[in-house]
């Protein structure tokens, strides 16, 4: 049902001490720690903006909130939407 996945096995890594890592669980816990860590540490190069965010925003005048609805109403309206799978 779809594209078959190849798989890639990873026999060797360097990681950022220069260190060749070649037992499978330290090179899984490199990347682990690496991909955990990743976006702090670019978050944490990047200059403090001294504009506030909110800046950024628009106010809006719309308002939107939920309701409840039947299940039988929202059956009817998805047999009613073609089928492009």
């Amino acid at each position: 049902m779809g594209k078959k996945s190849d798989n890639t096995e990873i026999c060797e890594i360097v990681d950022s001490s220069n260190n060749t890592l070649t037992d499978s669980n330290e090179i899984a816990a490199y990347l682990n720690r690496h991909f955990s860590t990743i976006g702090q540490n670019l978050a944490s190069k990047l200059d403090q903006s001294i504009v506030n965010s909110k800046e950024y925003l628009t106010q809006s005048k719309t308002t939107f909130k939920f309701q409840q609805v039947e299940n039988k109403k929202v059956l009817n309206l998805l047999l009613k939407v073609d089928n492009y799978i």
